[in-house]
């Protein structure tokens, strides 16, 4: 089960938070082979174990909406599970203020089953407030 972690994020402003990670075993989450997926652009072919592990976060207004926002995630400490989640000013602007719902998941290959296995590691609401001052 997924850490539960709610976030409040100004509309039109840069957006960064430091989350420390932890396993099923609350153990901090060894990110060392983990490959970044802010672009949505990584598809690791499932016999290629060496191109996994993919962590990735997605922001959306429920669980069925199609439209959804890419948190950019940075490593932070590898080996302790210390990563960055951030959301610029240029995407949190484009967004309507209100509720969200949000998940960081990690995708890996279980060699003992030799597939790849998602794990969801956090999950929770974010508030968008909305701004007055449009400096953009």
């Amino acid at each position: 089960m997924a850490a539960i972690s709610n976030l409040n994020i100004d509309q039109g402003t840069d957006f960064e938070v430091s989350v420390s990670l932890f396993d099923k075993e609350l153990n901090p989450f060894d990110l060392r082979e983990y490959v970044l997926d802010a672009n949505n652009n990584n598809n690791p072919t499932f016999q290629t174990p060496g191109t996994y592990p993919v962590i990735k976060g997605q922001i959306r207004k429920s669980f069925n909406s199609i439209k959804s926002y890419e948190f950019d995630i940075q490593v932070i400490d590898a080996i302790n599970g210390v990563v960055v989640l951030r959301l610029p000013y240029t995407v949190s602007n484009t967004m309507k203020p209100g509720r969200y719902i949000y998940d960081i998941e990690v995708k890996s290959f279980n060699v003992v089953i030799g597939q790849p296995m998602v794990e969801r590691i956090l999950q929770g609401n974010i508030l968008l407030s909305g701004n007055v001052t449009k400096l953009i």
